[in-house]
């Protein structure tokens, strides 16, 4: 074992060397095993190729996989929001990471790039046509999404500041809450102003933070928790063809 969780848990590449290297020794070991670490004690177990542990201390679990497995997780994820999404009847969503990277990417303005996981755009009412940028997390738990959902408000910031026109809306859909005490502050100018300022080199480079433009990211932003009980409330798929070419019908009269 090279590394503990609470070394590793943060850091992707580290994570996976971690279990890469501890998965031989649990599964020669059995099932379970203990790791004694010098702030806390961890109990691990290996199940269908995953790794799961807990810190017996504070009661914080966390659940891991190869990094196959994620991707396959994650590309799961994205199509089932695009369903979800698209059986509204209010939604195209032509744009799924990786198949469409290039119109979900953009710079960062300190150095490098990034992309959203789904895009297209809205249909009727006031938001017609109006494009939008989403972020995925199909989590069974709040995990380490309070980390990830500020780097994608810098994110927010960042696409914003290359491209507004194409910026109406940033989704980030989620299949649990998380940093649930804080809930009714997730969409507003201070939560974006502090991520951005967080991811500094990335998001600001040599620039000034524009509280402006944080509030006009925290205007578009929509949290969206969705369940496996929930997706199946939607329309079924010959009621919803039917239903947008209707839609279409009566956006082509005068």
């Amino acid at each position: 074992m090279t590394e503990c969780p609470r070394c590793a848990h943060d850091r992707a590449q580290r994570w996976w060397v971690y279990l890469s290297d501890t998965r031989t020794v649990l599964t020669s070991c059995g099932s379970r095993v203990r790791h004694r670490h010098s702030l806390s004690s961890y109990s691990v177990e290996v199940k269908a190729g995953c790794a799961s542990w807990s810190d017996e201390g504070s009661g914080t679990s966390f659940l891991a996989m190869p990094g196959e497995s994620l991707h396959e997780v994650g590309r799961d994820g994205a199509i089932r929001a695009k369903r979800w999404l698209e059986a509204t009847t209010r939604v195209d969503v032509p744009w799924v990471n990786p198949d469409h990277v290039a119109k979900l990417s953009f710079p960062w303005i300190g150095k490098g790039t990034f992309s959203f996981d789904l895009g297209g755009t809205l249909r009727g009412g006031d938001v017609h046509g109006q494009e939008f940028f989403a972020e995925v997390k199909r989590y069974t738990n709040a995990s380490d999404q309070g980390s990830l959902y500020r780097e994608y408000l810098a994110k927010c910031y960042c696409a914003y500041q290359c491209s507004p026109a194409r910026c109406d809306h940033f989704m980030w859909i989620t299949w649990h809450p998380f940093s649930v005490t804080r809930w009714t502050r997730l969409c507003t100018a201070k939560e974006v102003e502090d991520a951005v300022r967080g991811e500094k080199e990335r998001a600001l480079g040599l620039a000034a933070l524009d509280e402006a433009v944080c509030q006009e990211i925290a205007d578009r932003l929509w949290l969206i928790v969705l369940s496996d009980r929930q997706e199946n409330l939607v329309i079924e798929e010959p009621d919803l063809d039917a239903a947008i070419a209707s839609q279409r019908q009566r956006a082509k009269k005068p």
